[in-house]
């Protein structure tokens, strides 16, 4: 006999236990009881091209991924993919702030976004390419995560959705529903450095 546990909500249901197999098959639904559509689900791609680093000390804004809160979406960061491309001399940090608020005049140019699915809905958010008026960044400001990356290096680095060192339980890095915030990659030149190494980011995200 199989068995099923049905939504008070709309008697839609939400799992089924094959009696043979003894395998769940189970639907997401939201507090209210109904089911949600996976089918909504937008995974979006957005490649920054190459950026100019700075060579004098400091933060400089390399890219940022802004959600507006007329989006209805919630947001997961699947990837961001940072590729250096050597400079010479000098000392950097990699990081990654999560911010509040736009500039009026952010500067910089802004990314085309694909969808994955070609046949998914357009993203409500942007991507901002070597802002010249950086954003407000939350907290102290204090980044989420901070790397040290050798200037003189040709190489790549990640950013997970889940921060190695809290576990695999630990939640991805997530922009709201209806709220205005995103995350930004700064370069922190601890020393200055005597010829500029360039970047090219790789944003990867969900919508839903």
């Amino acid at each position: 006999m199989a068995i099923f546990i049905v939504s008070g909500a709309d008697g839609v249901t939400q799992l089924t236990v094959d009696p043979t197999s003894n395998a769940a098959r189970v639907s997401q639904y939201d507090t209210a009881g109904n089911r949600t559509n996976l089918a909504g689900l937008i995974t979006n791609v957005c490649n920054t091209g190459v950026i100019a680093g700075a060579t004098a000390t400091g933060l400089k804004s390399l890219s940022y991924l802004w959600h507006p809160n007329t989006s209805t979406r919630r947001n997961q960061i699947l990837r961001v993919h940072i590729n250096q491309i050597a400079g010479s001399q000098g000392t950097q940090r990699l990081e990654l702030y999560r911010i509040a608020a736009e500039n009026a005049t952010p500067g910089g140019t802004t990314g085309t976004i694909f969808e994955k699915d070609s046949g998914d809905a357009a993203s409500l958010d942007h991507v901002q390419i070597a802002p010249t008026g950086a954003p407000t960044r939350s907290g102290a400001p204090t980044p989420y995560l901070s790397f040290d990356f050798p200037v003189g290096l040709n190489g790549n680095a990640d950013i997970p959705p889940i921060p190695a060192i809290e576990g695999i339980d630990a939640k991805p890095y997530i922009l709201r529903v209806s709220q205005n915030e995103g995350y930004e990659v700064v370069q922190n030149v601890i020393s200055t450095i005597s010829t500029a190494p360039s970047f090219n980011i790789t944003w990867e995200w969900t919508e839903l």
